[in-house]
This record gives C-alpha cells, structure tokens and sequence, in this order.
C-alpha cells in the first residue's frame, strides 16, 4: 500500500514501482472508476473513432470479414504488448 498527496490540481503522483508493474508511461492513459471502496486507476489503451472508421472502410475495400479483422487487430495488439513489456 501506498500514500500520495493530492495537489491543487487534484494530480496524484503514482509511485514508479506501481507505475512499472502496471506498464503506465508519461503521457499514457488511464481509465478512472468509481468504486464500492473508492477510486480506481486502471491501465487504459484509446483508439481514435478517425482510426477506427478508416480500418474499417479499408478492411470494406478489402473485403476482411469482421472475424479476420478483430482477429488480425488481436494479434498485433498481442505483439506490440510483447515488444513493449516483454
């Protein structure tokens, strides 16, 4: 367990030992839940809605199923976690 100060602002500096072990970087995001106990911080990744519309206009053209796309997403998101967290 760990005690941070709020600021001001209402920042709270996450300690890095936390921040490590759940891959949180400068600049990333994450998600904030209101919960029974309080709040929650969790580890979040966002998607541009831009992004989203051209993959699927792209995958339209190409004519990717939904299944093999989703798919396919899965896989290099899967990859990218391995390369960037081992």
């Amino acid at each position: 367990m760990a005690y941070v100060t709020v600021n001001t602002n209402g920042q709270v500096t996450i300690p890095s030992n936390l921040r490590k072990k759940s891959h949180i970087r400068a600049g990333g995001f994450v998600e904030v839940v209101e919960t029974s106990e309080g709040i929650l911080l969790k580890p979040a990744v966002v998607v541009s809605k831009e992004g989203l519309h051209a993959l699927r206009k792209l995958a339209q053209r190409k004519h990717i199923t939904k299944e093999q796309l989703v798919s396919a997403c899965r896989e290099i998101g899967e990859a990218v976690y391995d390369e960037e967290f081992g």
